[in-house]
């Protein structure tokens, strides 16, 4: 049945154009038949994706994008070994070719360059970016696709830039994931396991077959230890999507006319709508014995949603009681921390990183990160340490300017010593919003005739209302002594929706700032 398999991979990539109904009967199999199947099909892809034939690695590459998206965690899981993705991105150069300069310096360190008119690199580069969003940043066992990861900051580190990812495309791999029941969520167990089981059994090291017992004992029920509490894991999820809810309904109140709606709104919109249609679904059918909490998480939807399309529609003074169904929201105390270290996921320095011999690759030899976990239930995750702010140095209160006030989001600039040619800033950040926004990020740009110097950030969240609860110290060489220029990018997290703004800080006049 396997050789049936791989000649209708061979059949789809070699045709005269796409065949949508052959990639479907594929997908379809690889999800009857399981066990070995995705695997197959993955490699057999990947050997295509190779060809020097480019129409017959376009091919493969549609028929891949089909499989991740409709063969789920079995499939996902092979695209993630460091196997598949070093022969995905064989035929890349080292390093990519330089782009155009610009007169600023980028936001990153590295030197971006493109993939030129390769149409399979490109497509490839969208691919993996698109992964990376879908599978690493939105799913719920990102560590189990920690590879991923590591392969786009890989080539990103190589100079290679990535394409801009449409929503829609996101959608076809997350749109299942923003609400499950708890029946859904014990069969996602259950089929991840015997993805794991299968894969642990392929490999047959001494580790893996012991790892293999375990998950045989879990699918069987021998073993009960550390099995989720689905009925609560669904209510963490109510919870989640009422405060994103909240979060995007407090957005929204915020905006005056002439303002537009930003990406951090359309992704909140999108997880809402999505909830949304799910939840309907679950009414209709009375699909759990959870209807009390979903009943009300539906009213609110429905209401934030219409506030969303006013805004739309350029109607901002629509008001809508969302009290009495916020009020319902419950606080839980957070999971205590389990006091086994979390095992590290590759770091990419490790990662053949001077390599430059003409080949990308993922170091093999260490072991994949699925085989590490402490228990096949779970994903481990990866706890972040803040930092409690300090306060810094009484600076010169006249030269603090703010920059950007957006979405509950404050940044103020202080501009705290100037010698010779040399410029010290600092960025403090407040949060007037009512979610804490957690692993925050700075990046800073400044012409290519400066050199800027980041300092480490004071803390990594911001509590909710709060003022400079955070700052960061910046350091700017001016040899020529021009008007000051920056631009910046921040990028944080509100319950577990990435967020991003960016704005800009000019001098207009070089009097606005003297040189001692």
């Amino acid at each position: 049945m396997a050789d049936y398999l791989q000649g209708l991979i061979a059949d789809a990539c070699k045709a005269s154009g796409p065949d949508p109904a052959l990639n479907r009967e594929i997908c379809v199999l690889i999800n009857e038949k399981q066990g070995s199947f995705p695997r197959v099909a993955a490699v057999g892809i990947v050997r295509y994706v190779n060809s020097k034939n480019k129409a017959e690695a376009l091919l493969a590459l549609t028929l891949l994008d089909l499989c991740v998206k409709k063969c789920g965690y079995p499939f996902q899981l092979q695209i993630a070994s460091k196997e598949f993705l070093n022969a995905l991105v064989q035929m890349f150069p080292a390093t990519a070719r330089k782009s155009k300069t610009t007169d600023w310096a980028h936001f990153d360190s590295v030197i971006h360059g493109y993939a030129g008119e390769d149409p399979v690199m490109e497509r490839i580069l969208y691919m993996i970016r698109e992964w990376k969003i879908a599978l690493v940043d939105r799913l719920g066992y990102r560590d189990d696709f920690a590879n991923i990861n590591s392969m786009y900051r890989l080539l990103r580190q190589r100079g290679y830039q990535f394409p801009e990812i449409r929503e829609s495309s996101i959608s076809a791999l997350t749109s299942n994931s923003v609400l499950r029941t708890p029946e859904e969520l014990e069969e996602q167990d259950r089929v991840r396991l015997s993805a794991k089981l299968q894969e642990h059994i392929r490999r047959g090291t001494k580790e893996d077959l012991k790892l293999a017992d375990v998950i045989m004992k879990l699918l069987t029920g021998y073993e009960q230890r550390d099995k989720p509490d689905y009925k609560q894991k669904f209510a963490d999820q109510i919870r989640g999507i009422r405060s994103k809810a909240i979060v995007l309904y407090e957005l929204l109140e915020s905006m005056r006319p002439g303002e537009s709606i930003d990406r951090s709104m359309k992704d909140l919109h999108h997880v809402c709508d999505q909830a949304y249609e799910k939840v309907k679904e679950v009414i209709e059918n009375e699909s759990t014995d959870e209807m009390d909490a979903v009943i009300p998480l539906s009213s609110l939807l429905d209401k934030v949603l219409s506030k969303y399309s006013d805004v739309e529609k350029g109607n901002f003074d629509t008001q809508y009681d969302i009290q009495a169904l916020t009020s319902t929201q419950t606080t839980t105390s957070p999971p205590p921390v389990s006091s086994t270290p979390t095992p590290p996921v590759d770091n990419l320095i490790d990662l053949d990183d001077d390599d430059t011999s003409g080949h990308i690759r993922l170091d093999t030899d260490s072991p994949s990160s699925s085989t590490t976990h402490d228990s096949p239930w779970h994903s481990p995750t990866t706890t972040i340490n803040t930092i409690a702010p300090s306060t810094p140095p009484a600076g010169q209160e006249q030269d603090t300017f703010l920059i950007h006030d957006k979405n509950g989001l404050k940044v103020h600039l202080q501009i705290y010593e100037r010698v010779v040619s040399l410029i010290k800033l600092r960025f403090f950040f407040s949060n007037e919003s009512t979610a804490p926004m957690e692993s925050l990020e700075l990046q800073v740009a400044t012409p290519k005739s400066m050199q800027i110097k980041m300092g480490s950030i004071s803390g990594s969240v911001i509590p909710p209302k709060s003022t400079r609860a955070v700052f960061q110290w910046v350091a700017v060489n001016n040899p020529q002594q021009e008007p000051l220029r920056l631009r910046f990018r921040l990028t944080y997290d509100q319950f577990g929706t990435k967020m991003e703004q960016a704005g800009q800080y000019n001098v207009i006049n070089t009097s606005d700032i003297s040189y001692v």
